[in-house]
């Protein structure tokens, strides 16, 4: 009975915590694309794929915040990436990961977030994703 109860506790988790196949194509294309992006030396890319919720409170803390967030980040040439996830849940339609990313000996934490069952995902530092003044109406699933 024992080994019912903790299979049937495994498999909900595995499937509570996936992606099935048309939100994992999704988050892999719209991710490549961000990362890709970062390449682009007019950052407008970036800004596109960004949660407009990171990008209005970066914008409202003044135009040279604005700029050195999204225009005079260090041009690095994010050509490989290596991807780990850390972790991923699921409430409803919000998904939220929490990925490491390593280029070139660069690490860096995202967040992606799809409001709508993984249709469509932005993306936000991990840091920024921590702190609650920013964006305070998503729901901070990885915490």
């Amino acid at each position: 009975m024992f080994k019912w109860i903790l299979g049937i506790s495994i498999f909900c988790f595995l499937v509570g915590c996936s992606l099935n196949a048309t939100q994992e194509k999704a988050l892999n294309l719209q991710l490549g694309l961000f990362l890709k992006s970062l390449n682009d030396p007019s950052r407008l890319a970036v800004v596109s794929r960004t949660h407009p919720a990171y990008v209005r409170y970066v914008r409202d803390l003044g135009p040279d915040y604005f700029k050195h967030v999204f225009e005079t980040v260090e041009q690095e040439d994010y050509t490989a990436f290596d991807r780990e996830v850390v972790q991923m849940k699921a409430r409803g339609s919000e998904i939220q990961v929490h990925y490491k990313i390593k280029s070139n000996e660069v690490v860096f934490e995202l967040v992606a977030i799809s409001s709508d069952d993984g249709k469509s995902w932005f993306f936000m530092p991990h840091d920024a994703y921590m702190n609650m003044l920013i964006g305070n109406n998503i729901p901070r699933l990885l915490l």
